[in-house]
């Protein structure tokens, strides 16, 4: 089959008689149904990513919540310059992935105010900075609990004006 796809007949070098393009079509479109190696990579790592969000019960997460995150959030974390290449992959690839996860709030004590999409503006630390945050009297470790004391918002009423202008923003760009 190699030597058909790739080779001018059997295993030799030359030009090859199929596209990959071609072959990674549906059959249903004339193509083989052969998956993307990347395609499938990112795939299994947002999969990687959502059980350490979700907190799936397996040694991996709790070995990854103990020894890489730390009591931090998955968002957060930086990447270390001494990291395997498995984790320093999982921590790149969060940028192209965190817009599809979101955080059901619950009773707010599992849910960052800075990091995790709990609301439409969110991850609020885009434009609310941990120097911002402190001079309030947060931290990045400030949990949706510690801003919502039975029922009420305790944000400084500039933020909400800065949310505001933000969305705004978002909305025109």
């Amino acid at each position: 089959m190699r030597g058909f796809l790739w080779c001018q007949g059997p295993l030799m070098k030359g030009k090859s008689k199929v596209s990959w393009n071609s072959i990674c079509l549906p059959k249903t479109e004339g193509g083989l149904g052969i998956r993307r190696l990347s395609d499938m990579n990112k795939s299994l790592m947002t999969k990687h990513i959502n059980s350490i969000l979700t907190g799936r019960q397996s040694l991996w997460v709790e070995w990854i919540k103990s020894y890489k995150l730390k009591n931090r959030n998955f968002w957060d974390i930086p990447i270390p310059k001494d990291c395997s290449w498995g984790w320093r992959i999982l921590l790149k690839g969060r940028c192209h992935v965190q817009q599809f996860f979101w955080t059901k709030i619950g009773n707010g004590r599992n849910t960052s105010v800075w990091f995790d999409s709990w609301c439409n503006v969110c991850p609020i630390r885009k434009f609310i900075s941990p120097p911002i945050m402190r001079h309030f009297g947060y931290s990045i470790f400030t949990k949706v609990a510690d801003i919502n004391v039975d029922g009420n918002w305790l944000w400084p009423s500039n933020w909400l004006m800065l949310c505001q202008r933000w969305l705004k923003f978002r909305l025109l760009s």
